[in-house]
């Protein structure tokens, strides 16, 4: 188990602990309340009220600190110190018990202590229901009052109280192997768990990562052909249904194969992937940008007109033109020709014939010289 899983699995541990809720600590409180009435007429009031007190805020203490752990997750990073402390909280709750059967057996009627020793049987089967995950915890929380009540029990005069004594030795060597039982179910539980989750999470990382390869282009990770056709679709239909305008560019890199040619395909590619940075640098959030082809790019501008639209033209045009980029302790710079299309009337208007009319306004531009950019509109 790696150390991820293994923290994981220590946090599972308790949060089994808290999920029971406050059904265990409150019925802790009823039971030292009904001890409290069983012995009052036992023990003297003082005694015994003082004693009910410290019970009380001692399972406070423990449920606040049980969910400070839980609900604060960057404490699973203490677990070894949360256990410690824990294991002496419980420790401490337990030798509380211990102590009034210690005091109040040797003194109480044989009903009284029959009712005790059904009350200790009772905490006994309920923290092997709640703690059998940790088996130590049992121990620490059950022998501080098993052995005071047991000795006592054993040690009385009366035949019934030593029965008594042996009936708790007897429940609690049978509850034993039923502990480490519910142990190992409960641990495979955990681990069948956390394998889940592991298997659900590799399995949604696979999907994102088919998907990304799916719609992105392995070298410049825009948009490719296919979903920039998905994406454009569905802004167009959008500014039909609302009434808006957009524009949409074609733009193609100048003598791209000339360049592949000085400079190799790592220089193509390098050339590819700086012009695309430069184009989301220059472009807004809300843009569309996706590789059409080889050197052949297409962005849709939403709700943008032919004003707005020669102003990103033209500033992205000639933040290209004077860029100068390294490669293999060489400078080189290139040029784009772009073409537009804007359109403020969409009806009966596809991303097909956008297109066409963007292509023939980017083949003016190249015919044109290159390095320049050319509109037509709708």
């Amino acid at each position: 188990m790696n150390n991820s899983n293994e923290n994981e699995f220590n946090f599972e541990k308790i949060r089994f602990i808290r999920g029971q809720g406050f059904s265990i600590p409150i019925g802790l409180v009823i039971t030292a309340s009904f001890l409290y009435w069983v012995l009052v007429d036992s023990i003297t009031d003082d005694f015994l009220l003082n004693w009910y007190i410290s019970i009380l805020i001692i399972i406070g203490l423990r449920v606040l600190f049980l969910d400070r752990f839980v609900y604060q997750p960057v404490l699973a990073r203490k677990y070894s110190r949360w256990k410690i402390i824990y294991f002496f909280v419980l420790s401490v709750t337990g030798v509380a018990w211990g102590y009034i059967a210690w005091t109040a057996f040797p003194v109480a009627p044989l009903h009284h202590q029959a009712l005790m020793g059904l009350v200790f049987i009772g905490l006994l089967g309920g923290m092997i229901g709640r703690y059998s995950i940790m088996p130590e915890m049992v121990v620490v929380y059950c022998l501080p009052f098993i052995l005071p009540f047991t000795i006592q029990a054993l040690s009385a005069e009366h035949h019934f109280s030593n029965m008594l004594g042996w009936v708790m030795i007897a429940y609690a060597v049978i509850m034993t192997p039923f502990c480490l039982q519910m142990k190992k179910v409960i641990t495979n539980a955990i681990h069948a768990n956390i394998d889940l989750k592991d298997e659900i999470t590799q399995r949604e990382t696979v999907e994102s990562e088919l998907l990304r390869m799916a719609t992105t282009d392995s070298l410049t990770q825009i948009n490719n052909r296919r979903n920039f056709y998905t994406l454009a679709n569905k802004e167009i239909q959008r500014a039909v249904r609302y009434e808006k305008g957009c524009c949409l560019m074609m733009l193609d890199l100048d003598n791209f194969k000339q360049l592949n040619d000085n400079y190799g395909h790592s220089g193509g590619d390098l050339a590819l992937e700086r012009f695309v940075q430069t184009c989301q640098n220059e472009l807004r959030a809300s843009d569309i940008i996706g590789r059409v082809g080889g050197d052949e790019f297409a962005i849709l501008l939403p709700e943008t007109d032919e004003v707005f639209a020669k102003e990103i033209t033209e500033r992205l045009r000639e933040k290209i033109s004077t860029s100068v980029f390294q490669h293999e302790n060489q400078e080189f710079s290139f040029t784009v020709s772009i073409g537009v299309v804007s359109t403020s009337n969409l009806i009966n208007v596809t991303l097909d014939s956008l297109l066409n009319k963007a292509d023939k306004a980017l083949y003016h531009a190249k015919a044109s010289g290159r390095n320049c950019t050319k509109f037509v509109s709708i």
